[in-house]
């Protein structure tokens, strides 16, 4: 008896499952039409939809055509059935994004930090903005299936720990899965914000007609992600696309490498550095002389009037960014190579120099192009992982 409860519990379970993958692909439809399609009687049908509707997994969405005689009752999958709370922890501005089970961002927030703030006081902004942001939407604790967070570094997802995190070196060992859970009591998963950013980009950005694909960032440090046969890659230690670390045969011995010469902050130092000695340039205008005053938006604007001094320390950082691609797109037989975060600001110059590098030296075609879902990438990424963990656990 023992096994034949068994075996009707998970014919239920995927009787209901296929009815749930059904509907949220194809929208509202008929018992009738699903019996036919699913291939599953229509009395079975109709008692695990009526199972569905008391969970408030799928709702009555209406009559529907009819091609003679009753109208049908369409039923629908409810994508407020449960809510991914999506997460992005950066230093200075974290972002806050609620989705519902259909990909579609409910409300977003997006906060500024002081470099300077300890953790407590930077989590509790968190959970501040969070539970406002829950207040604002009259979403109640229940309702939330999961919370996914993306952040810099390499990321142990059995303990929560986070390594080579460039943009909390100075803070205590903070893990952010015990931190979250304890406050919010709900399921916490946490990812590299590079790798997200690459999901996200696969699936709601440019990279939709890609299998195989890197997304190239940098805004502290230098990260890639990386979609293989259309999924995504993180490899044995989840330290998948710490590009960064690459060097070239002037690098071996010099302990530089292409986060610590090129990564954006780096960039600007070099531009910074030899200010004095350049002020002809029209940067020397823009910043009054003072390296200090330097600005990300003050080398876009004097790269799109090539100013020489400028584009001279812009095409170092091209070629060395263009040899990196132009090796990673040849070991993996890569189609698409997305660049984003702050370096995709750095404009047309820089993808075209870039690209010129990899097209003298590849004997492939790979396109390069700057990301489409700009900062929302990486929240996009969550809500995808998110998604798959509430899917999973949906039919009880």
């Amino acid at each position: 008896m023992k096994n034949k409860a068994g075996d009707q519990s998970l014919v239920r379970k995927a009787n209901q499952g296929s009815i749930v993958e059904y509907l949220r692909k194809n929208g509202p439809t008929s018992k009738a039409k699903l019996s036919r399609v699913l291939k599953i009687s229509k009395p079975t049908v109709a008692k695990n939809i009526e199972e569905l509707l008391k969970e408030k997994i799928l709702y009555e969405y209406g009559e529907g055509e009819s091609s003679g005689g009753r109208k049908p009752l369409l039923i629908a999958f409810n994508p407020n059935y449960k809510f991914v709370l999506s997460l992005e922890i950066n230093v200075n501005h974290p972002m806050i994004a609620l989705y519902d089970l259909h990909g579609k961002i409910l409300t977003k927030i997006k906060l500024s930090m002081s470099s300077k703030i300890k953790e407590d006081a930077f989590l509790n902004k968190i959970y501040t903005a969070v539970e406002q942001m829950m207040s604002d939407e009259a979403i109640k604790d229940d309702r939330i299936g999961v919370i996914t967070v993306s952040t810099p570094g390499i990321i142990n997802e059995e303990t929560g720990d986070i390594y080579a995190n460039p943009q909390f070196k100075d803070w205590k060992k903070v893990n952010l899965v015990k931190e979250l859970k304890n406050r919010f009591n709900k399921k916490v998963i946490v990812k590299n914000d590079i790798s997200m950013a690459a999901l996200g980009e696969k699936h709601y950005g440019i990279g939709k007609n890609y299998k195989n694909l890197i997304y190239i960032s940098s805004t502290l440090g230098i990260g890639a992600g990386l979609i293989l046969n259309g999924k995504l890659y993180e490899g044995l230690n989840k330290a998948a696309g710490e590009i960064g670390y690459f060097v070239t045969k002037d690098q071996i011995n010099s302990n530089q490498n292409l986060e610590n010469e090129y990564a954006i902050p780096m960039i600007l130092e070099k531009i910074s550095g030899s200010l004095q000695e350049n002020q002809d340039s029209l940067l020397y205008e823009l910043t009054g002389g003072d390296p200090n005053q330097l600005t990300l938006g003050q080398v876009v604007e004097c790269i799109n009037l090539a100013d020489p001094y400028v584009l001279s320390i812009i095409d170092e950082a091209a070629i060395a960014y263009g040899i990196a691609i132009n090796n990673i797109s040849i070991l993996l037989d890569l189609e698409c190579v997305i660049i984003g975060g702050a370096l995709a600001e750095l404009g047309v110059y820089f993808i075209e120099r870039m690209k010129e590098v990899v097209k003298k030296n590849n004997p492939l075609t790979v396109e390069l192009m700057t990301c489409g879902l700009k900062e929302n990438a990486s929240l996009y990424g969550n809500y995808i992982v998110g998604n798959e963990y509430i899917t999973k656990h949906l039919i009880k």
